[in-house]
């Protein structure tokens, strides 16, 4: 476990609502506000981005061109999550600090009995499947490659145009990727660049 994943285990996460479209304002800000407050050591926010390769179109008239660009994007839109190392009282406090900035506010319902709010956090298995994403995304960044084996991909061009598929290997050197296409009950293997495919939506 790396130690970025050891640190998600030992938090608690609290689930906080932003715009869509503005996480990344959302986390500078609550960044912002811990350090102010001298609550760097038990307060972390958390804002996992991915990284998609998408194929655009350029210029204009005979000029225009297909280019590949790397887009970095929120993997849940509209949320952002904040590990505390602390007991409520502690949790109050960075609840409220944050709903401050009017950019974000946790996740809460009401106690039916004392009215006092109920946090919600993430899920053991929601953080294990966020430790599993982050992973993923470190790898690519390591591997300076924009898919990883096990990554469903839509084909761009060819034969199978349109067509969603698996990767099975990815070849750096080559930019190439095996695709796994399945059809009609049969999986067809294709060989195809990375400009040829985009992530899968």
């Amino acid at each position: 476990m790396t130690e970025k994943n050891s640190e998600l285990t030992e938090r608690k996460w609290l689930i906080f609502q932003t715009f869509s479209g503005k996480e990344k304002k959302a986390f500078v800000a609550a960044q912002k506000v811990i350090k102010e407050h001298g609550l760097e050591d038990v307060v972390e926010p958390l804002l996992p981005t991915e990284f998609i390769s998408k194929v655009v179109t350029k210029g204009r008239g005979d000029k225009k061109e297909k280019v590949r660009v790397n887009i970095e994007k929120p993997i849940y839109r509209g949320y952002l999550f904040v590990g505390v190392k602390g007991d409520k009282e502690l949790i109050d406090k960075v609840a409220n600090l944050l709903a401050e900035t009017r950019l974000m506010r946790a996740l809460t319902k009401r106690d039916e009995k004392t009215g006092e709010p109920i946090y919600a956090f993430l899920k053991e298995e929601e953080v294990e499947e966020l430790k599993k994403k982050i992973e993923i995304e470190q790898q690519k960044k390591e591997q300076k490659v924009p898919y990883l084996e096990g990554e469903r991909v839509k084909v761009l061009i060819g034969d199978y145009e349109g067509m969603i598929g698996t990767v099975e290997e990815v070849y750096p050197q080559k930019r190439k990727l095996k695709v796994l296409i399945h059809l009609l009950n049969r999986t067809t293997p294709i060989y195809i660049d990375f400009d040829g495919v985009e992530k899968a939506g």
